[in-house]
C-alpha cells in the first residue's frame, strides 16, 4: 500500500542527528508514512547506523558517488513513493505532532484541489 507521506532526508555526516531525529519518528506507531534517507558517501558510519535499524517505514539509498546537495535531493526524491513528499535536513529534529500538522495541511490542500504545498516557516 502506497504511504500517505514520504519524509526524504539527504544526509551527509549526519549521525549525531540522525541518531536522535529517527527513533523519535519512528517511535511514532503510525503505518501510514515512510522515511528515506539518502546517505551521501558519508564517512562518519552514518550507513552503517542506518543499516542497523530494523523499521519496514524506513528505506535507506545511497548513490554510488558523492552528489552536490540539489543532485541529492533530487536523488532522494526520487526514491519517495508517497502521496505526499516532505523534506528535512538531517540536522534537523521534528516536533512529535509532525503528521497531525501535515494531516491539517494536506487535508486543506485536498479540499482546495492543491497538488502543491509549499510553506513560508518552519518550526524549530
Amino acid at each position: 500500500m502506497k504511504p500517505k507521506y514520504s519524509l526524504v532526508i539527504p544526509a551527509l555526516n549526519g549521525l549525531a542527528s540522525l541518531r536522535l531525529t529517527l527513533p523519535a519518528m519512528l517511535s511514532n506507531p503510525r503505518g501510514d508514512f515512510e522515511i528515506v534517507v539518502s546517505d551521501n558517501c558519508s564517512e562518519d558510519g552514518s550507513l552503517d547506523y542506518l543499516n542497523s535499524i530494523n523499521d519496514s517505514r524506513l528505506m535507506v539509498v545511497s548513490p554510488n558517488r558523492r552528489m552536490p546537495h540539489s543532485e541529492h535531493l533530487n536523488f532522494v526524491y526520487q526514491h519517495a513513493s508517497g502521496e505526499w513528499v516532505n523534506h528535512i535536513g538531517d540536522d534537523d529534529m521534528v516536533f512529535s505532532d509532525r503528521f497531525e500538522r501535515l494531516d491539517e495541511i494536506t487535508l486543506q490542500a485536498e479540499q482546495s484541489s492543491c497538488d502543491i504545498v509549499i510553506g513560508k516557516s518552519i518550526r524549530y
